[in-house]
């Protein structure tokens, strides 16, 4: 029973699609799934041992360790969402951190599993500025109905006072000068409202 429980345990932890890992006080790796040395471009055997800013940028490394330490010195879990630089990679990380303890209480290795959210990252950020975009498109259509509702009247008033001077007067000119620069003002606004 104890080998089988052992088998499906191992089953799990190797077929998962998460970085699941195990370290120690200094960040250096006791225990890695398959996936977690694939991420890494390496075998389990050439990462077992060496320490994780062997294989993780800086500053990604420090941030890390730092927060292993922390579960290490305050028996806390920790969860953490970091961008992390493997090789030429740049990737976003969700970490879920916990303390493996002994019979005494003592935490002797962190527990870490790691999901990539690179992709939910890149997402969160498009709806971001889609939502910032939908937010000027909503005020620039109310500035341009603000400004058109005056303008029409301008060039309402103008057009009825036009019909009332013959055009070669000072006035009509004036008059033709005011629709001018309304009818440019309300193509500014058109414009706006395009954009």
């Amino acid at each position: 029973e104890l080998k089988k429980s052992e088998q499906r345990y191992k089953s799990l932890v190797e077929n998962a699609e998460d970085l699941i890992f195990t370290v120690d006080y200094n960040g250096d790796f006791l225990s890695i799934n398959k996936y977690g040395a694939h991420l890494f471009n390496r075998n389990e055997g050439e990462i077992i041992g060496r320490n994780l800013s062997e294989f993780l940028s800086w500053p990604s490394s420090d941030a890390l360790l730092q927060r292993i330490q922390k579960v290490f010195d305050t028996k806390e879990s920790r969860q953490i969402n970091h961008m992390v630089i493997i090789g030429e990679r740049q990737l976003w990380i969700n970490t879920n951190l916990r303390g493996l303890f002994d019979e005494s209480g003592n935490i002797y290795a962190v527990l870490g599993i790691s999901r990539d959210i690179t992709e939910r990252k890149k997402m969160e950020e498009h709806s971001y500025y889609t939502e910032k975009l939908a937010s000027m498109g909503t005020l620039a259509a109310g500035v341009a109905h603000e400004i058109n509702n005056p303008l029409g009247i301008i060039l309402g008033f103008t057009d009825m006072l036009l019909e009332k001077f013959p055009p070669d007067s000072g006035e009509y000119d004036l008059l033709k000068t005011i629709e001018k620069q309304g009818l440019n003002a309300k193509r500014v606004v058109e414009n706006l409202l395009n954009f």
